[in-house]
């Protein structure tokens, strides 16, 4: 955390750079500072993270660290109340107990309540892996 001390007018003021104290990349997540609010006598700042993978491969060794990985329902959920992604380009592989893993559109996907979210393995966009229960993917 660093420390600077100015002078406006006649007061002493004091700035401090919290962007040490929020980065861990040891833990594989790059922090963002969304909202700082000052009290008097309190702090509070809102953080995100945003995951490029949830795999991190050290290059030394060849490790790997498992990050918790974000469950299927949450992103069920922000495919289908996102702007920005189109229903029409993504696909689920979900496994059936029958006939093995069966690949269906996201949109009857949702539509057809009688699939169990835990029978997801991944979720494709047009044809690339953006989620994958066995990997710990997510790239959504």
């Amino acid at each position: 955390m660093q420390e600077e001390k100015k002078t406006i007018g006649s007061l002493d003021h004091r700035f401090v750079n919290f962007t040490s104290v929020f980065s861990q990349p040891e833990s594989g997540l790059d922090y963002k500072i969304e909202n700082i609010m000052l009290g008097i006598t309190e702090f509070a700042a809102v953080l995100s993270h945003r995951s490029e993978s949830l795999v991190e491969t050290n290059p030394k060794d060849g490790d790997k660290k498992k990050v918790k990985l974000i469950p299927i329902d949450k992103i069920l959920q922000k495919l289908q109340n996102s702007k920005v992604h189109q229903y029409e380009d993504f696909t689920i592989i979900y496994e059936d107990r029958f006939e093995g893993n069966l690949e269906v559109d996201l949109i009857l996907f949702l539509e057809n309540q009688d699939i169990p979210t835990h029978r997801v393995r991944q979720v494709l966009k047009k044809g690339k892996v953006m989620w994958d229960r066995k990997e710990k993917i997510n790239l959504i």
